[in-house]
């Protein structure tokens, strides 16, 4: 999985400047592409290798006498205990958005990809899904009133799902504890980078007192 884009924008007191604030650029940009990975490999994290740091972004940025320290570049390698991987990169100096994601067995490969523009207000994203197997690929969009409704439609569905559990009502969204899995990742990903090795996800959830996720 990848995300090539332009760096953070402004937020209230430049927030997304400092890992002190945002926990990183793995844990405050990254967390929902690790939830996808998770479910996709439908299996326990058991080891996080990343490398990243930064090059280009926010090098001379200051903010009450403050200097940035956010990361803007990123290599992830997650192993899972049913023995499948997967890697993520993050480029967020890149001049436009591109979003993709692989996945890969034995019977075929499924690319999704997105593009849009920052550099073009109210250009419409052009997601499209490639099947290997078949050779096929199709264009997707949802209707213009619920790509209007920002994050060309993803909002819409989060909208209405926060909606459907209010009223106590079946959700196809992620849980709290999914939620919580997908930083555990994140966290380990920041860990990783921070001390140039491997981080064991068991060791982490332990040191964070979170053993009640432990398997088994």
């Amino acid at each position: 999985m990848s995300e090539y884009r332009p760096p953070f924008l402004d937020k209230v007191g430049q927030w997304n400047k400092f890992n002190e604030y945002s926990g990183g650029a793995l844990v405050e940009k990254c967390c929902h592409y690790f939830d996808l990975i998770n479910m996709l490999a439908d299996s326990a994290p058991k080891s996080v290798y990343a490398s990243g740091g930064r090059a280009v972004n926010f090098l001379d940025f200051e903010y009450q006498g403050r200097k940035s320290d956010i990361d803007d570049h990123a290599l992830v390698i997650v192993n899972y205990r049913n023995g499948i991987r997967a890697n993520f990169s993050l480029n967020m100096f890149s001049s436009e958005l591109r979003e993709e994601l692989i996945v890969c067995g034995d019977k075929g490969r499924v690319i999704a990809s997105e593009q849009a523009s920052f550099k073009r207000p109210g250009s419409k994203a052009s997601p499209q899904l490639e099947t290997a197997a078949v050779q096929e690929t199709r264009l997707l969009s949802y209707p213009e009133s619920i790509e209007r409704s920002g994050h060309h439609g993803a909002t819409w569905f989060a909208h209405e799902a926060m909606l459907d559990r209010m009223q106590g009502l079946p959700a196809d969204a992620a849980t709290p504890e999914q939620g919580l899995k997908a930083m555990i990742v994140a966290t380990a990903a920041q860990q990783s980078m921070a001390a140039k090795e491997a981080v064991d996800v068991k060791e982490l959830i332990r040191r964070e007192g979170l053993t009640d996720l432990l398997p088994g």
